[in-house]
């Protein structure tokens, strides 16, 4: 860890500042606190962002949020275990393809890939709001944002599990809207295959959407008359078992509370 540390600070001290708004990280760039990049439509943008302003600690994470809404809406967040404090932390690509927060001596890997790129990975944001990992030499997709979701369901993004290597997608609640750090809810589909969401705290149940019939939910029949508007799409064989959408439907937290547009899902009152 010592040895990876000095090469990235190494690294760091020979690194371009990040000059003009892209939507690429290249190897070898820095991603400063007032710095970010932007999706090539504008929609999405990723860097650091602050909260705990109610605090007296300011806390800084890693995340991406829509570009054009005028309140900052944060739809992923990479650290959300791990708040930095020091405002001279930087995001860069290290020296073995993975991104990295690196605080001071400290440093939070981001990705966990083995990359044989040769210093030649790159992170882009796309307009979907992934941000996605890729090989410069083979073209190769080495990570992206999609296969971990925090609190936000993105159009494109699986909520479900993956039977060959134990995987889970799932959505997890902050702790508060001042507060990115994992809260105490969690939405998943049930692993006993039955196609339905439940709502839980550790081993509890607060909510169930009752089975799927293709069309709606059984706890929730309103999802006939606007069906073709969620576009959800339950998908199941031998390898996984997940929903996901093509429309623009998005589930975050704030303040403990499940928000949908046009009303998917229930929502918990609170989480305490």
């Amino acid at each position: 860890m010592t040895t990876y540390v000095h090469l990235l600070l190494l690294l760091i001290s020979s690194c371009p500042i990040l000059a003009n708004a892209s939507d690429t990280i290249l190897q070898g760039q820095l991603i400063r606190v007032s710095d970010t990049i932007v999706s090539s439509g504008n929609v999405f943008e990723f860097g650091f962002f602050s909260a705990g302003e109610s605090n007296s600690t300011m806390s800084y994470y890693v995340g991406l949020w829509f570009k054009k809404f005028l309140e900052q809406t944060v739809v992923w967040v990479a650290n959300w275990d791990y708040p930095l404090t020091d405002s001279s932390v930087v995001l860069t690509i290290g020296v073995d393809g993975n991104l990295v927060i690196v605080e001071g001596r400290i440093s939070y890997i981001v990705t966990n890939i083995s990359s044989t790129s040769g210093g030649n990975t790159s992170a882009t944001l796309l307009d979907s709001g992934n941000l996605v990992l890729i090989d410069g030499r083979s073209g190769e997709l080495l990570w992206q944002s999609f296969d971990y979701p925090t609190h936000t369901f993105l159009p494109g993004m699986k909520l479900g599990y993956d039977r060959r290597n134990g995987k889970t997608w799932y959505l997890l609640s902050w702790k508060s809207r001042d507060d990115p750090g994992p809260g105490v809810f969690s939405l998943e589909l049930d692993p006993q295959g039955t196609s339905q969401f439940f709502i839980v705290k550790g081993s509890q149940k607060y909510w169930a959407s009752g089975t799927w019939n293709g069309q709606t939910f059984a706890m929730m029949p309103e999802m006939g008359m606007h069906n073709d508007a969620y576009k959800l799409t339950y998908i199941s064989n031998q390898n996984e078992s997940y929903f996901t959408s093509f429309n623009d439907l998005f589930v975050r937290n704030l303040m403990g509370e499940w928000k949908l547009k046009r009303q998917l899902l229930y929502a918990l009152n609170h989480t305490h």
